[in-house]
């Protein structure tokens, strides 16, 4: 059985409460990431941290989720293993565009053709850090993986371990990690 997983747990550090920020369409950020999920997996786990903003929207919500918790910011694989599953779809709730995001294939991770500054992203054969040079496509959006069993806490080398491959989307999805990235919304 497919498991959405939606991920709600960051610090956000760079900035505050940003999953709960408006949209264009009007709707709070993680909301566009969990009606996306919603669409194509009838279990949903959203994983964010107690205590906040964004716990108590999701208790609010009419929609039927697993609210789990992941009590210290300790990385994307982590907070996925908490939703105890290994065929996954998995959406990062500070992105926006998931309307126009195709379904995402299986074993396979939404891309955008060009390297995006502070984006990891797909080489011409692996899979890269945002760190490193030879990024052609920047991973955003999604991701769905049909045995996921993670050996790391490194997204990157997952990706590559799980031979997850790249699906390029010309959508206007976009990543909204950031003060500059939330922004760029706007300016469209």
């Amino acid at each position: 059985m497919l498991t959405g997983v939606v991920l709600a747990a960051g610090e956000a550090t760079r900035m505050p409460n940003k999953l709960m920020l408006h949209a264009p369409n009007g709707k709070p950020l993680i909301l566009n990431a969990i009606e996306y999920t919603m669409r194509y997996s009838a279990y949903v786990v959203v994983v964010t941290r107690k205590d906040t903003i964004v716990e108590t929207y999701l208790k609010q919500l009419r929609y039927k989720l697993d609210i789990r918790f992941q009590t210290h910011a300790s990385g994307v694989i982590d907070a996925i293993s908490i939703a105890e599953a290994s065929d996954i779809l998995v959406t990062f709730g500070d992105c926006y565009g998931y309307d126009w995001l195709p379904p995402v294939m299986s074993n396979s991770a939404t891309v955008k053709s060009g390297a995006i500054d502070g984006m990891d992203g797909f080489g011409t054969r692996r899979w890269l850090r945002r760190k490193d040079e030879g990024i052609k496509k920047s991973f955003v959006g999604a991701f769905r993986c049909d045995a996921w069993h993670p050996s790391t806490n490194d997204l990157v080398f997952e990706f590559n371990d799980h031979n997850i491959k790249p699906q390029e989307v010309k959508t206007l999805i976009q990543d909204c990690g950031t003060p500059k990235g939330y922004e760029g919304i706007w300016q469209r």
